[in-house]
Parts: structure tokens; sequence; C-alpha cells
């Protein structure tokens, strides 16, 4: 069963956005990109719903399980990736390449905030998670997620997936006040 949405952590491409729950479950993903329809959907509901998770093995109905060792030390890549049915095979990515290159991406990122005021580490948070939620070729979306209830059991619900004029200047405004001009600048073009 899905845990609260506050367990939950966003991994991103500046494509779409995956919310991973604290137990590794990939619980929510739009593939391939953010507007796309879900292709899990734990989040909202039960595991029937959908979701891709690596963990030791539990005894479960309706599960694809694949069983494999590793050794003390060892690390073994894990790839999802997307493509048409109708197209090409995907390119095959090297996971271990991947993780490196993201990790520098994202350090380098992070090392252009010019911020270094009062609650620092929640600012650079709140920003990485801003430049997580920025689709590259144009657009800032209000949330990875789509009509989630406004509160639970409620009526109101939206689709936060699209860049929304009110949202992207508050972002805006927050790049440039941590002095990510290019950010920002990229953003209008």
């Amino acid at each position: 069963m899905p845990g609260r949405i506050e367990d939950y952590a966003m991994v991103g491409d500046l494509q779409t956005a995956a919310l991973v729950g604290s137990d590794g479950s990939v619980d929510w993903l739009c593939f391939p990109r953010f507007d796309s329809p879900a292709c899990f959907a734990a989040l909202l509901g039960s595991d029937s719903n959908g979701r891709w998770r690596l963990a030791p093995h539990e005894e479960r109905g309706g599960e694809i399980l694949s069983r494999f060792t590793l050794s003390e030390g060892e690390r073994v890549p894990f790839v999802l990736t997307w493509s048409p049915s109708y197209g090409e095979r995907p390119v095959a990515i090297d996971g271990l390449q991947a993780v490196d290159d993201t990790e520098r991406f994202w350090l380098d990122w992070a090392g252009s905030i010019g911020y270094d005021g009062r609650f620092q580490d929640a600012v650079y948070r709140s920003l990485l998670t801003l430049k997580g939620l920025t689709y590259e070729p144009g657009g800032i979306v209000a949330a990875a997620t789509t009509s989630l209830p406004e509160t639970l059991g409620g009526s109101r619900n939206w689709d936060y997936r699209y860049c929304w004029l009110r949202d992207s200047i508050f972002t805006l405004g927050a790049l440039i006040g941590a002095g990510l001009h290019e950010e920002a600048r990229a953003w209008q073009q």
C-alpha cells in the first residue's frame, strides 16, 4: 500500500518525474513526458495500480519477479526506459555511467546557486525540486502528479502537470532570487 505523499522523493530527467517511496517503489510515473498517461500509479490506490520496485523478495499474487544474487560491494544497474512499441528499440544505456552523469549534472547545477542566506539547506532542496519540475523543451510544470484531490475525499482535482503561468512566474522569481539568472532566461526563450 502506498505511503503518505510526504514520504516520497521525486526523481526526474527534465522530461518527466517519478515519485519514489521510501521502500524504493516507483509509485507514480508518466512516461515519456510529464503530460503522458501514468504507467505507474500505485500512489493513487494500491500496488495493483502499477509500480516498479526493486526489493528483497516477499510472497505476493500478480507480481512479475526475478531473482538474482549480489555479492558484497557488487553494483548491478537497472535501467527503466521507454519507447513506442512500433519504433526502434532504444539504445542501451550504461546504468552506472548514467548514475555518474546524473550526479555530475545535478552537482554542477546546484553549484551555480548563489544563495547563502537563512535556511540554506531548505532553499537548495526547494530549488532542486523546482529544477526537477522543469520540462526542458520549454515550461515549468506545477507538480509531477495529476488529478490528486486537493483534500482527501474532496471534489477539487487539478491536473498540475502543465505549465501554469502564475506558478511559472513564482518559480522564475525564486530562480532569479537565488542568482540563477541564466536558468530564468532559458525559460523565456
